[in-house]
């Protein structure tokens, strides 16, 4: 698959929730959402991260209060490290946890 256009969209779904941004042509993704956290809603959630087609990888950083209004100056952050078969798997069986 060809590299995708500088720019182009791209989102992902992290508990329901869409964080939408873009790649760019070397695969590297921003995107940012606001999603309900620890019952409190509209809290701004981000990733950070590269998607490697060749290698069928995401890697990144999703980082969720990242405003500071459930813990002041402490987001909560969580290192992404998936692969094409673990994202197959789980879009075919959503219940599995990886």
């Amino acid at each position: 698959m060809p590299a995708p256009p500088a720019g182009a969209p791209a989102g992902l779904t992290v508990n329901s929730e869409i964080v939408e941004g873009t790649i760019d042509e070397n695969g590297a993704i921003s995107a940012e959402g606001r999603g309900t956290v620890a019952g409190v809603p509209i809290i701004k959630v981000t990733f950070e991260g590269t998607y490697d087609d060749q290698a069928g990888t995401l890697t990144g950083e999703y980082s969720m209060d990242t405003e500071h209004i459930i813990s002041p100056g402490h987001p909560i952050v969580y290192t992404v490290e998936a692969t094409a078969s673990a994202a197959a798997a789980l879009e075919a069986d959503p219940t599995r946890v990886h």
